[in-house]
């Protein structure tokens, strides 16, 4: 063992491995995870990743993580729910078409908006009359820790085969 030389330990190298292997364990994991707010990799509490995860492990449900609207042709609406999560940018032109495309087909669009105006026109865009307008959801009866954190009751089971993230 080089590392001995004349039988001591060589602390600097040791530490300096030490410190080499902290480093590429700690780049892998801000790698592998996203601090945007809602972002489907972003595991905190204002991130999607365990939505995410669950449909995808989900055997019943066939998932697809989107970036570009010119994939929603390429699934049949009438089997597909679609969630924007926190759009940061409008929708416009083909993009928003697509979009209206896809919900005049039978697709079910679900728009979960954070205060911002691009869900409330990609809402118009779509012919929806439900808007956002900025204040917090609440619940008096219905909630978990308090009435900001509604919780929320189900009425039927989406029968959707498909399920779209697009962000």
């Amino acid at each position: 063992m080089s590392w001995l030389g004349d039988g001591r330990i060589d602390w600097p190298r040791i530490l300096l491995l030490a410190l080499t292997v902290t480093v590429l364990v700690t780049l892998g994991t801000v790698a592998a995870t996203s601090s945007t707010a809602f972002g489907p990799y972003n595991p905190s509490w204002d991130g999607s990743s365990d939505f995410r995860q669950d449909a995808e492990d989900d055997p019943t449900v066939e998932s697809h993580l989107l970036s570009d609207t010119a994939q929603y042709d390429e699934l049949p609406a009438n089997e597909t729910v679609a969630f924007i999560i926190a759009p940061d940018e409008p929708y416009e032109g083909e993009d928003a078409e697509r979009i209206r495309e896809f919900v005049d087909e039978g697709g079910t669009l679900v728009v979960l908006e954070n205060f911002g105006e691009p869900g409330n026109e990609l809402l118009a865009d779509v012919g929806a009359e439900a808007r956002v307008d900025g204040q917090l959801v609440r619940d008096e009866r219905n909630h978990f820790r308090g009435p900001t954190m509604p919780v929320a009751t189900e009425v039927s089971r989406i029968t959707r085969s498909r399920l779209v993230l697009t962000s």
